[in-house]
């Protein structure tokens, strides 16, 4: 929670998912099983407008001074009511700690994904979040300070450089088809030079 603590039964309060189900068979690779994708801890109870700007890649979480807290990334919002009857702001929510009812807390090397994921979403529209220099820069920091907790230092290594090197965020899954379809095409470049047969080629292609 970040507005307090709701009844569990409001209609205000949704439950969403760190890790999106729709892409489930990527978290063997932060050590986790299919099932844990209906894990509390791949859940968080948000209101209705924070869930879907998190889920927008608006906002997302951080970890500060041990705690997790709201990192507003789209600073146009800052003015906008979470609900028209809420006195509360996105700009007021900035830098607040979500608020717990029991120990359980939500797997933190998938709120590092979250959080590296928006950041890159948010330094492609840097001028249009009105996002300084600064807080793009802070965004390794947090990254790094959300697995520190989660992994031994060898897995966590392998994740960080993981995270690094792929493309991550709304974009990903196209840009990662556009590189292995130019890969498959240089391969059936090369394969092909010396043939003179171009309809076995053209079907090849």
């Amino acid at each position: 929670m970040v507005l307090g603590v709701i009844n569990k039964k409001s209609k205000h309060v949704v439950t969403g998912h760190i890790y999106p189900k729709s892409k489930s068979t990527g978290l063997q690779f932060f050590d986790l099983q299919l099932s844990d994708i209906d894990n509390p801890r791949n859940c968080l109870r948000l209101t209705k407008e924070i869930e879907r700007a998190f889920d927008a890649q608006n906002l997302t979480i951080i970890k500060k001074n041990g705690e997790l807290k709201i990192f507003l990334l789209n600073n146009t919002m800052s003015s906008k009511r979470i609900t028209p009857v809420s006195p509360h702001t996105f700009g007021s929510i900035h830098g607040l700690s979500l608020m717990f009812n029991n120990e359980k807390r939500p797997f933190h090397r998938l709120l590092a994904l979250h959080c590296y994921s928006s950041f890159n979403n948010a330094r492609l529209k840097q001028q249009e979040f009105l996002l300084n220099d600064e807080d793009l820069n802070n965004a390794v920091f947090y990254v790094e300070n959300l697995l520190n907790i989660s992994f031994d230092s060898h897995k966590r290594e392998n994740v960080t450089q993981w995270l690094y090197h792929n493309p991550v965020g709304p974009g990903a899954s196209l840009l990662q088809s556009q590189i292995i379809s130019q890969f498959i095409y240089e391969f059936v470049e090369q394969y092909t030079e010396n043939s003179s047969h171009m309809s076995i080629i053209d079907r090849i292609k």
